[in-house]
């Protein structure tokens, strides 16, 4: 269980508002957050995932995080790096996903030559 410090805002949230996306009701929007993990699930073991109660993580890609607490799988939680406030790690992750992708899959990036 995480405690939400920060959630991401995203067009895909609009999406789901307007219902150009369907999505099982009831639903909390949201898909990227940030905050303090509250407590681990009985069969979840906190050493095996890296995490532990109290550790400020990030995540994407699961739904409900316009909420104050939003159940999310261990696999799925990064650890925010000192230094890196929850809203940056909230707004991080999407973001930080698209440019990789973009910049590695659709087009990837070459080093220019120097003349």
């Amino acid at each position: 269980m995480v405690k939400i410090a920060a959630a991401g805002v995203n067009f895909i949230d609009v999406y789901n508002r307007e219902g150009r996306y369907k999505a099982p009701l009831p639903l909390v929007l949201g898909q990227e957050a940030a905050g303090v993990v509250s407590a681990v699930g009985s069969d979840v073991s906190s050493e095996a995932q890296g995490v532990a109660v109290g550790d400020r993580v990030a995540y994407t890609a699961v739904l409900g995080s316009y909420a104050e607490y939003a159940a999310v799988p261990a696999d799925r939680l990064v650890k925010i790096p000192g230094g890196v406030g929850e809203r940056e790690a909230a707004a991080a992750m999407l973001q930080g996903i698209t440019a990789q992708y973009l910049t590695h899959d659709t087009y990837p990036l070459k080093r220019a030559r120097r003349r």
